[in-house]
């Protein structure tokens, strides 16, 4: 489990999503999902942007990959 179960699911999808999201689709653990996600924008694999949620009192993050 990890970078490869990741990057499936942001291509399969195409659009920006939440660590939360991809871990629920992935159907693993959210810890394992934001370290698979920090290394994929280490090296340039994965888009990183700051969103802000209705319900949220932080800004979250959303990751596509790269084009």
């Amino acid at each position: 489990m990890g970078q490869a179960e990741v990057e499936k699911i942001l291509n399969d999808n195409g659009g920006w999503l939440l660590s939360k999201e991809i871990a629920q689709k992935a159907k693993i653990s959210l810890g394992s999902v934001q370290a698979s996600l920090q290394r994929m924008i280490k090296y340039g694999e994965v888009l990183k942007k700051k969103v802000v949620l209705k319900e949220a009192q932080k800004p979250s993050y959303a990751y596509k990959l790269k084009a």
